[in-house]
């Protein structure tokens, strides 16, 4: 089946096991066996807090959204081998309108990989941050991926190389020939871009690094974007579909755990906590 050969779940699932195993390689233990941080530098230790309830709201509404994307995909048709009438796209989308370029395509998966390994170097920053950082990180990718998932599958939109000659035989062969709105390696590249910037950020207010982080995830985010329209994959408002999709979840996704203090204030004293060091992890609950 096509979701079996899905490549974003293999970059999905990769990023997050570089994040935390980054987080876990990073630790060194000091005389007494704690987890100690080899090289933190300055930063907020109080930016991101996690919430049990809060927490396992985001990580379960991140699977079963990415669970529906996986899961219920509608059966296509099989294609008739005639092109697709190009006149029927709307005349923004339809200048960019050419054949399928291989090289462009790898491109673009290379491009995704880097943006989405990129906030694995917060880890060797804090590594006594990881859980936190691992934690929203997954439910961001998770959330994120969900929603450009149901909507590839309930838009059904035909790819621009169908109205252009020698489309992908592989892709056409699976159905992805319908899956182009919106841009799925944009979405999660943009998610991976906001998500870095918006953290680093939080963690180092005052860095001389903050915009150097900005423009270089950001610009990771749009190579991906662009590379997608030049292979022929995606239509302009694809991927303009899939940055705002993954800048809006990059960007609550983390912003909520900021707000954590005033969530456990409205429910009185209780509160969560988390330790963690190479021998497993705690968690408190007291009131």
């Amino acid at each position: 089946m096509y979701f079996i050969k899905n490549r974003f779940f293999s970059i999905v699932f990769f990023s997050l096991y570089l994040l935390s195993v980054s987080g876990l390689s990073a630790l060194d233990l000091n005389e007494e066996g704690q987890a100690t941080p080899e090289n933190t530098g300055a930063y907020k230790t109080d930016a991101f807090k996690l919430d049990l309830t809060l927490d396992a709201f985001l990580l379960g509404g991140g699977l079963a959204l990415s669970a529906a994307g996986l899961f219920a995909q509608p059966e296509y048709s099989d294609w008739d081998g005639v092109k697709y009438d190009s006149s029927r796209v709307n005349a923004f989308d339809r200048s960019v309108i050419h054949s399928y370029n291989k090289g462009f395509d790898l491109a673009g998966h290379i491009l995704l990989g880097l943006s989405m390994a990129a906030p694995a170097s917060m880890v060797f920053l804090m590594p006594e941050e990881w859980l936190p950082l691992t934690v929203m990180y997954a439910e961001t990718l998770l959330i994120a991926n969900g929603i450009k998932e149901i909507m590839k599958n309930s838009i059904s939109r035909v790819r621009p190389y169908m109205y252009a000659d020698n489309p992908p035989g592989d892709d056409v062969e699976s159905g992805d020939y319908a899956r182009s709105f919106p841009s799925g390696h944009t979405t999660m590249a943009f998610t991976s871009a906001t998500f870095f910037s918006y953290v680093f950020t939080k963690y180092y207010p005052d860095s001389v690094y903050r915009y150097p982080v900005y423009a270089g995830s950001f610009l990771l985010a749009a190579a991906t974007a662009g590379m997608r329209i030049a292979s022929a994959n995606h239509f302009p408002t694809d991927v303009l579909a899939g940055a705002a999709i993954g800048s809006l979840v990059g960007f609550l996704v983390p912003f909520i755990h900021t707000l954590n203090e005033r969530f456990q204030e409205s429910r009185g004293s209780d509160s969560v906590s988390f330790a963690v060091s190479p021998a497993g992890a705690a968690v408190s609950y007291s009131y």
